[in-house]
């Protein structure tokens, strides 16, 4: 597992798992393929923008703050009606993903 933090907070994230941590002040997260399954994205738009070349082909992008998609609509029983409506700010960030051979979900 791999993860992003500042120098400060490696010895943490490390304990908590991590494998490998990217000193997030000193490399841009998302600057190379990582060939990673899932990226799960913590801190926003700005940086799950910059994720797609992150997972492996088929991999994944789950965004916690991003905009929501159909499944997870679906999942906590929107209305039919509201569904589409609550999936469409997603649209873009799910066809970025196809962009990259992955999915997006949030």
């Amino acid at each position: 597992m791999a993860t992003t933090a500042s120098a400060t907070k490696t010895a943490l994230v490390k304990s908590l798992g991590a494998d490998v941590v990217i000193d997030c002040r000193k490399q841009a997260f998302g600057s190379g393929r990582y060939d990673y399954d899932v990226v799960i994205g913590t801190v926003g738009d700005e940086t799950l923008g910059t994720s797609w070349r992150v997972p492996k082909p088929g991999g994944t992008v789950i965004g916690i703050t991003g905009p929501p998609d159909r499944t997870f609509a679906r999942e906590i029983g929107a209305d039919p009606a509201v569904g589409p409506a609550m999936a469409a700010p997603s649209h873009r960030m799910c066809r970025r993903a196809r962009r990259h051979q992955v999915t997006y979900g949030a």
